[in-house]
């Protein structure tokens, strides 16, 4: 449902909003990539826990294309609202499993191993979360007057809070913010002006 509700999302904003080719180009491969990424997070789960990937497959429907490297076959269907890991023994329905595969099912695997391939997903947004954020502040940065309206406050928190309450036994201490406050102040920022 992960990516059905993104698509969802994505074609109201394209919608609504009308952005350019290469904003439409960019929203699609961003979709794209944030399906495939989520996919690939529980691809690598079930590989690891030795479970039988046998489909790693962007959308749902006939088959476009795909091609079998090992035991895994990858590819795109007609349908891109989503995409799909096939391991084997996720459903007790199946009947059709090889005896010999029977080890490798995704039933069989043990309750941390399942978990693990169940949460990857999810985990996947998570760093992609975290790296994009590292790469946004790395590249754009965060404006002085943030950061300093942000410890403007924390200190403000610390003056109120009464001794040997927790905030003041905290590494935020001022000590450890004086020489920045010194030096941001010997630079011109009014702090009590850059937080009203």
């Amino acid at each position: 449902m992960t990516g059905l509700g993104l698509t969802l999302v994505a074609l109201i904003v394209l919608v609504v909003l009308r952005p350019s080719i290469a904003v439409t180009v960019g929203i699609i491969v961003g979709l794209v990539l944030t399906i495939m990424l989520h996919e690939w997070g529980h691809y690598i789960a079930a590989k690891k826990s030795g479970m039988k990937v046998t489909e790693f497959f962007l959308g749902f429907g006939p088959r476009l294309w795909s091609v079998r490297k090992g035991e895994t076959e990858y590819g795109i269907k007609a349908i891109p609202f989503g995409g799909y890991v096939k391991i084997i023994g996720m459903s007790n329905l199946e009947r059709d499993i090889d005896p010999a595969d029977e080890p490798r099912t995704y039933r069989q695997g043990s309750y941390p191993k399942r978990m693990l391939v169940a949460l990857a997903g999810v985990a996947t947004h998570f760093l992609m979360a975290f790296t994009l954020l590292v790469i946004l502040l790395s590249a754009v940065g965060v404006r002085m007057a943030v950061v300093s309206a942000i410890v403007a406050a924390l200190i403000d928190a610390e003056r109120r809070t009464p001794p040997g309450m927790p905030a003041c036994n905290t590494a935020l201490q001022r000590s450890a913010v004086q020489p920045l406050l010194l030096r941001t102040t010997s630079a011109g920022i009014d702090w009590h002006r850059a937080i009203m």
